[in-house]
Formats: structure tokens, sequence, C-alpha cells
């Protein structure tokens, strides 16, 4: 119910077809998704960027960063939408 996650997912259903591909490659590394099977223990994790690696302090300056590892997204707390 958090803001940023309800933010995050009203921006990715605005993505055309490419570019939630290019969204799934920068998360996950592949520009697909796998086969049912192959996602069964597979969960896709967003969580807040608290720190980031500059001396800026604000989030609506930092990039997200992603772990394909991991299928996790590391998301600044972004003060709007748009942003």
């Amino acid at each position: 119910n958090m803001p940023l996650i309800q933010n995050f997912w009203n921006v990715l259903e605005g993505f055309t077809q490419i570019e939630r591909s290019l969204f799934l490659k920068f998360v996950w590394g592949r520009s697909n998704l796998p086969l049912a099977s192959e996602l069964k223990d597979t969960k896709f994790i967003i969580q807040q960027l608290r720190e980031h690696g500059t001396e800026d302090k604000s989030p609506d300056n930092w990039l997200p960063q992603a772990h394909t590892c991991f299928f996790t997204l590391d998301l600044p707390n972004y003060s709007t939408k748009e942003i």
C-alpha cells in the first residue's frame, strides 16, 4: 500500500510491450518471462532504496538499482509518480 509501490505499478502499466521487455532485462537480465514452471520459486521483490552512493541526499535525483541474480529492484522513494 506504499505510494512508492503503487506509483511503480501505475507507471509499469503504462509501459509499451517494448518498454516492459527492457524493464525485465534491467531487473532480471532477460527480456521475457520464463515458463511458469521456472517461476515457481522466484519472486519479484521491490524494496525502497534508502541510501545511495553519492552525497546527493534527494532520492528524486537517484536512479533505481537492480539485482538480476535475485530479481530485485531497489527503488528510490521518489516524490512524484512522474519522477
